[in-house]
């Protein structure tokens, strides 16, 4: 079993929208943004173990956001309830079109002024 798309995420970079492969299959997790990737494994049904940059550096490096710290474990959540067949294709790519909209709105709710705008900018 397999699933691949492609997901916009705004980019606060250059003002457009970023492009992310994401790639699932039974025992591994993709996430790409061009040359950058992070890939989750799983051996025989455990947990992803992760390899590469982490999802949140991925997004802070190429599209200037911020993200929660616990990105992964939302991903590996889809991943779970997708390859026990709980969310199908179109489930996962809206869960995933969700996310991109979150992440918009936590780095559209970013303070642009004050003391703590040098750190989040």
């Amino acid at each position: 079993m397999q699933f691949e798309t492609e997901i916009k995420i705004e980019s606060f970079r250059y003002g457009c929208a970023d492009t992310y492969k994401f790639t699932f299959t039974d025992n591994m997790v993709s996430v790409a943004q061009g040359v950058r990737k992070s890939v989750g494994h799983s051996d025989q049904g455990s947990d992803l173990k992760w390899e590469g940059q982490s999802l949140s550096s991925i997004l802070r490096e190429s599209s200037y956001l911020t993200s929660p710290d616990d990105l992964q474990s939302l991903i590996e959540f889809l991943w779970r309830d997708w390859r026990g067949e709980s969310i199908s294709n179109q489930d996962l790519e809206a869960g995933l079109n969700d996310l991109a909209n979150w992440l918009k709105a936590i780095n559209d709710a970013k303070p642009s002024t004050g003391i703590l705008a040098d750190y989040i900018s």
